[in-house]
């Protein structure tokens, strides 16, 4: 996909930029095909003189959706311009590096109503203004799939009033090593729609994550867990019962401190009656025989009235001790009754059963 590069040092190899450079009939195809050039790639910060180049990307796209990638502390001139092309963004993703990132670049955008996907990336010593972070999802009201990695919200302590309603969110992610943030943002936000939350639990409990999906009553279809050796498991599991919606579950279990107790909880066919696809990525070195066994375990207590019926297991790139035996012969019995059981991941699969 071709995209514009801001580096202090602009690459010129990119599909537009050779097509011009091939001869007059390939330059007049390029400039009259708009798709080509709706992506931009800006780092900053930027050449001298580069805001006019972008200003003519963006003139050649015409009035197509834009889709704009910002790396760096944003430069107040080429802010401007972009967000004076905010009712053309549909998808935004934003690198903070420089210690208090301004979201805006000191500029006050208007509503971005076509943006579907946000994407913001911090570093652990990047910090968010709250009240700025807040008003740019205000300012997305078609917004479907939001992600957040690392972000601290510098000014998190502010009385909470009237939540922000995303009507349209169906997608919610937060990096595996989000900070201490993610629980401040969610007593911040209404969600009618969420169908996929991703959250760490490392400063996130499970008290403050459940009391929101409690109040919430979302129609949460797929959750991924990054499960933290401070998590109350029993607690989450009455949390869990809040959403009987769920049909996917992956479970961050490295430590190999919430898995057992997964598989004892999941006994009880009326906790999640819906679940179809459990997935678990843990240390090879913790799944020894009785790790099979307790799978097994499980799978036939929810046979056939709540059956899952896909199974991913990802040990990462660790040898795997595999299911033996009588064990391996009824997680056999139960693939062929449908279950599918992925050793690996269903796109990487090392044994099936």
């Amino acid at each position: 996909m071709p995209y514009l590069s801001a580096s202090p040092k602009p690459r010129a190899h990119h599909a537009p930029v050779l097509l011009l450079n091939i001869c007059s009939t390939w330059t007049a195809i390029a400039l009259a095909t708009p798709s080509l050039w709706t992506v931009i790639h800006i780092r900053f910060p930027c050449a001298e003189g580069f805001k006019e180049l972008v200003r003519t990307w963006i003139e050649r796209a015409h009035n197509r959706p834009l889709s704009i990638s910002l790396s760096g502390k944003l430069e107040k001139d080429i802010a401007t311009l972009i967000w004076r092309h905010g009712e053309q963004l549909k998808h935004l993703e934003m690198h903070g590096h420089s210690h208090e990132y301004d979201v805006f670049g000191n500029v006050i955008p208007g509503r971005l109503p076509l943006l579907q996907t946000l994407t913001i990336r911090g570093s652990p010593d990047v910090s968010f203004s709250t009240p700025r972070f807040l008003h740019l999802l205000s300012l997305t009201p078609n917004l479907v799939e939001c992600t957040f990695d690392n972000i601290y919200l510098s000014s998190a302590v502010l009385p909470i009033t009237e939540k922000l309603v995303l009507p349209n969110l169906r997608r919610l992610m937060f990096g595996k090593s989000a900070p201490n943030s993610d629980d401040d943002l969610l007593t911040r936000l209404s969600l009618p729609t969420l169908e996929t939350l991703s959250l760490p639990m490392r400063y996130v409990s499970a008290d403050d994550l459940f009391s929101f999906l409690g109040r919430s009553s979302l129609p949460l279809r797929e959750m991924i867990i990054v499960g933290e050796p401070n998590v109350n498991f029993d607690r989450m599991v009455e949390g869990l019962r809040l959403i009987p919606t769920l049909t996917q579950i992956e479970l961050w279990d490295r430590a190999f401190h919430l898995v057992p107790d997964i598989f004892t909880a999941l006994h009880d066919s009326t906790l999640l009656p819906d679940l179809r696809k459990l997935t678990l990525h843990i240390l090879s070195s913790r799944a020894a025989e009785s790790f099979w066994e307790t799978l097994l375990s499980t799978l036939s207590a929810r046979h056939p009235q709540s059956s899952i019926t896909v199974v991913e297991l990802d040990f990462g790139s660790s040898p795997v001790l595999n299911p033996v035996g009588p064990v391996l012969a009824a997680l056999r019995e139960l693939a062929a009754a449908g279950t599918k059981i992925y050793i690996g991941t269903e796109e990487c699969t090392r044994v099936s059963a």
